[in-house]
């Protein structure tokens, strides 16, 4: 089946498709909520939102979305999807939430570069604080060949383990 064609039958209105008709609609329903994932991830990526209404709220858009379309404009036959294997209303929402959360996660960092150069510095304190603990603990427990940060610590002949 052509791509211009499942567009065709997807989008056309009571169309009444079912499994023998329109073998491409779980495809088509696939596309379409990735399609919503993705610009409904734009849109809160660059809208700054942060917190988990955003993704309670797209994983309505893409779970219920296209159900909504299905089974009310195209008014398919969701039944003889079933007897075939094929769950309208899984198909696909992982993804399409993945995508959603990784097109945020994106947009939201590069509108937000500040918090990234605070998070690189801090970085770069945590790993410089991480060394001179080891550092410190392998000294206090008697020593031990460890080199980490610049600093050498010695491990002597009478230390107990």
């Amino acid at each position: 089946m052509s791509i211009l064609k499942a567009i065709k039958q997807a989008t056309s209105f009571s169309s009444y498709p079912t499994h023998a008709t329109f073998p491409a609609l779980p495809t088509c329903l696939t596309w379409t909520r990735l399609l919503i994932g993705l610009c409904y991830g734009v849109y809160l990526g660059y809208r700054n939102v942060s917190g988990g209404v955003g993704l309670l709220l797209g994983s309505g858009l893409v779970a219920f979305l296209p159900m909504i379309y299905v089974e009310s404009i195209l008014k398919a036959n969701v039944e003889s999807y079933e007897k075939q294997g094929v769950n309208f209303m899984y198909l696909g929402v992982m993804n399409a939430l993945a995508l959603c959360v990784l097109v945020w996660v994106l947009g939201y960092t590069m509108m937000n570069e500040e918090y990234e150069e605070r998070m690189v510095l801090a970085h770069s304190v945590v790993k410089e604080a991480v060394k001179n603990v080891v550092v410190d603990v392998v000294d206090g427990m008697g020593g031990g060949d460890v080199n980490v940060g610049g600093k050498e610590a010695v491990m002597s002949e009478d230390a107990e383990f």
